[in-house]
């Protein structure tokens, strides 16, 4: 089908600031670098949210016939809690806090966020760094800008020095007498610059996890350790770096100045950034009670009265998030994931009812409805990914191949026609929840309801119907035979 091959592919640029058509440097071939977890704890909704974005984009590439190198690394030191250079490494803390190696920290939270990140059913990178293993790229970086004299040595490590890099803000569009005049009373006399960041830091003998360098022994500041791993895994210039809001200052920006002041090249050609998630009009906080992981998200999840494992919590909430664009705020709450569950039930019918339709051949080719909204579908996508929107194309198409359903039927091409679409939204959305299925003690209790209404054995049939329904499959009599799904909704109150 792929109508969207014919289409031009539009992009939402950070830096630009406008939407551009997307024209990848090398032919039919993108590479697209992400900023990965930094595991000193559980990856939560949030970050999963920019992860989730990641692989839409990675998927949409790859259906419009692009081969994508992906690369997302693992930050496993460097990281400060004010993400610049004041406070403690994120690591350490952990450490100090769990009474752990922060080896064995970040082992046991990059193992956990592997697992999510399966259960959440996202594509792996073809490329998943860690910091640590690339410590000597970062320093051969850091010894090229001193030598084109944009880094300088200082007494506590080695800091950049953005007087020499005219273009540091366009990203984020800050000034740097701006920063200068908000800088901190008490700045670091070190620095020639307050707003210059760090590359290398020493003279701090309490931290753990740290390696030899021509400046000292000490450990690579948060932001050269991007540009280190993508240099090393894609080269000099990226067709497309993604990360969460947060991330465009000061990471990205200092990013661009580092591995453009190496390069003397422009880094990167799109910059994706992932709107922030809101948990019920409010930015998520341990302290609020609505900081969820994905194992936090999976047990509110049952309490709310629904069914399912976490793997179906997990691919209803990647279903939410896609429902909204990824440059506009979503909300999360446990409403908007019961609606998410209902939009996903009414696709997930209408694909059951379309693959068991005997198909009526006096009917012939495929009605100007259906093709009309598969095109609106992926001229949608070809927007700037604008995911409700294609949405909203796909319900279009439900509702219509449902009238038709009701109505005279659909023809063989149209069937086929409807399981090619259907599959293409699958893999794009990357959401495989089948209600039709059941486990064979499941259909077993169908099969003994359904046997003990066919002998009028109504109180067993009502007993058997309860059961069934708290057990998260709802059956209904038709009169061309019984009906069965499962529902992932139990509670009343939804």
């Amino acid at each position: 089908m792929q109508y969207s091959s014919i289409m031009p592919l539009f992009l939402f640029d950070t830096l630009t600031r406008r939407k551009r058509e997307f024209k990848p440097l090398h032919d039919k071939e993108v590479r697209l670098y992400s900023c990965g977890l930094t595991v000193y704890n559980f990856g939560h909704i949030g970050n999963f949210s920019h992860y989730i974005f990641v692989d839409f984009l990675k998927r949409y590439l790859k259906f419009e016939g692009y081969k994508v190198m992906h690369v997302r690394n693992i930050t496993d030191v460097g990281h400060l809690v004010d993400d610049a250079d004041e406070g403690e490494d994120k690591m350490l803390r952990a450490s100090r806090l769990e009474k752990k190696d922060p080896w064995e920290i970040a082992k046991f939270y990059t193992e956990a966020f592997s697992h999510d990140c399966e259960t959440l059913g996202l594509e792996k990178p073809d490329q998943e760094p860690k910091a640590t293993d690339h410590i000597q790229g970062m320093i051969d970086m850091i010894a090229t800008l001193i030598e084109k004299g944009i880094a300088y040595k200082a007494k506590d490590g080695v800091y950049f020095d953005i007087s020499k890099f005219p273009q540091y803000g366009e990203l984020s569009g800050n000034k740097v007498a701006d920063l200068e005049a908000g800088a901190r009373v008490e700045v670091n006399t070190n620095k020639k610059n307050p707003v210059d960041f760090a590359l290398w830091k020493t003279d701090q003998p309490e931290h753990i996890m740290q390696w030899d360098s021509p400046w000292g022994r000490g450990y690579p500041g948060w932001h050269i350790e991007c540009s280190a791993m993508s240099k090393e895994y894609l080269g000099e210039q990226l067709d497309i770096h993604t990360g969460g809001e947060d991330n465009i200052f000061p990471h990205h920006e200092c990013e661009i100045a580092q591995s453009e002041g190496v390069s003397g090249k422009k880094f990167v050609n799109f910059w994706m950034h992932k709107r922030y998630l809101l948990v019920e009009g409010e930015k998520m906080s341990k302290s609020k009670g609505n900081f969820y992981t994905l194992s936090d998200l999976h047990l509110k999840w049952l309490e709310q009265g629904f069914s399912g494992d976490m793997k179906e919590a997990a691919q209803i909430f990647k279903f939410l998030v896609l429902s909204a664009h990824y440059r506009s705020q979503l909300d999360f709450g446990f409403k908007a994931l019961t609606d998410a569950y209902k939009a996903w039930e009414k696709i997930d019918v209408a694909i059951h009812r379309a693959g068991d339709a005997v198909p009526n051949d006096t009917i012939k080719g495929i009605r100007e409805e259906f093709e009309k909204y598969e095109l609106h579908f992926y001229q949608a996508l070809g927007d700037d990914l604008n995911t409700p929107n294609a949405l909203a194309a796909m319900f279009d198409y439900v509702r219509e191949l449902n009238a038709a359903l009701d109505g005279d039927g659909i023809s063989l091409v149209e069937q086929e026609h409807a399981e090619t679409f259907f599959n293409e939204f699958q893999g794009l959305f990357g959401v495989d929840i089948n209600l039709y299925t059941l486990t064979p003690d499941l259909m077993d209790m169908v099969m003994q309801r359904e046997e003990a209404r066919k002998v009028k054995d109504f109180a067993l049939s009502d007993k058997l119907r309860q059961e069934l329904l708290e057990k998260g499959v709802e059956v209904k009599d038709k009169k061309t035979g019984v009906e069965w799904r499962r529902t992932l909704i139990l509670s009343s109150k939804f």
